[in-house]
């Protein structure tokens, strides 16, 4: 059911265009959520509400605010709200503990401590690496086509303990350089995956987001 709403919702923004699409149709994806209800996920008992305020004051939504009630699962005995974002998008938390005002919710488990970011697709050349080499090598950090990077701020991006020397976005496309003898911990082999971390910021918003690419590592 998933991949069909998605795939119908992909086949829209093709058809149509993406921004005909967006001012009439926002596909929520529900993490936890069983096919007619249940499960584990955050419940979002306003949704229709936000829908009719969309419709009839032009209120457009961005993302939802759930919650979920303590005791739902014996592996998620916390109770918490949650976030849901427009598809693409996806909520990642901004590593603070911070907790809301009657203290109930806190870290994880609250909704305020997560942004609605889009997904990273990772690239990273050449696709071999010599570790004894004092070349670079450059990392593509691409969002999906109708964002921009430099909407969303990326910062401090490091690739297994390195720093990157040079980074810039240009249209939906962010470039990454580092340094070979700067990586941490890494060690040759077949292949390696490489994880990317950042960390987007948006409207005084902060995200902690990380994707991979695998590439051979060489002495």
């Amino acid at each position: 059911a998933l991949a069909a709403s998605v795939g119908l919702y992909e086949t829209a923004l093709d058809t149509m265009g993406v921004d005909k699409t967006k001012s009439f149709w926002k596909l929520y994806v529900v993490p936890g959520a069983g096919h007619c209800g249940g499960g584990i996920a955050t419940a979002y008992p306003n949704a229709f509400d936000v829908m009719v305020d969309w419709v009839e004051n032009g209120n457009e939504p961005a993302g939802l605010t759930g919650s979920r009630a303590a005791g739902v699962d014996a592996n998620y005995p916390d109770a918490r709200t949650g976030r849901s974002c427009p598809y693409p998008e996806v909520a990642r938390w901004n590593g603070s503990d911070a907790a809301s005002p009657d203290g109930k919710y806190a870290g994880i488990n609250w909704a305020d401590n997560y942004t609605c970011v889009p997904p990273l697709d990772v690239k990273i050349v050449p696709e071999t690496l010599s570790l004894k080499s004092r070349g670079v090598f450059t990392v593509f950090i691409k969002v999906p086509r109708d964002y921009r990077m430099r909407d969303w701020d990326l910062q401090e991006v490091t690739c297994e303990g390195a720093c990157a020397k040079l980074a810039f976005g240009v249209g939906n496309v962010y470039t990454a350089t580092f340094r070979t003898r700067d990586l941490q911990d890494v060690k040759p082999g077949k292949s390696v995956t490489f994880t990317l971390k950042g960390k987007f910021h948006k409207d005084g918003k902060d995200a902690l987001v990380q994707a991979s690419d695998t590439v051979r590592v060489i002495k």
